[in-house]
């Protein structure tokens, strides 16, 4: 049996089926106060609002969204800001 060393960025590549998968957004890496923005161009559809993994509201996180602009790319969609 041979033992191999797996760095991080390898692991990155890697589905190992357990904790959380890779996720479209970037809900993993957000501390309370942090959040990121998607524009409209992104929407599957008009109505909608990304939504928290499972994982994260079952261990007590809490997010926000909300419509508005981004002047810094000049672009309409939702912003996502984890309050808890």
């Amino acid at each position: 049996m041979a033992i191999i060393d797996v760095s991080a960025i390898e692991f990155d590549k890697i589905s190992l089926g357990m904790g959380h998968s890779k996720s479209k957004y970037p809900w993993y890496t957000k501390d309370v106060g942090e959040g990121f923005f998607v524009p409209r161009d992104d929407f599957p559809r008009e109505e909608y609002r990304p939504i928290p993994p499972r994982k994260l509201v079952e261990a007590g996180q809490v997010w926000k969204t909300a419509k508005g602009y981004h002047p810094d790319i000049k672009k309409y969609g939702i912003f996502v800001k984890r309050i808890k």
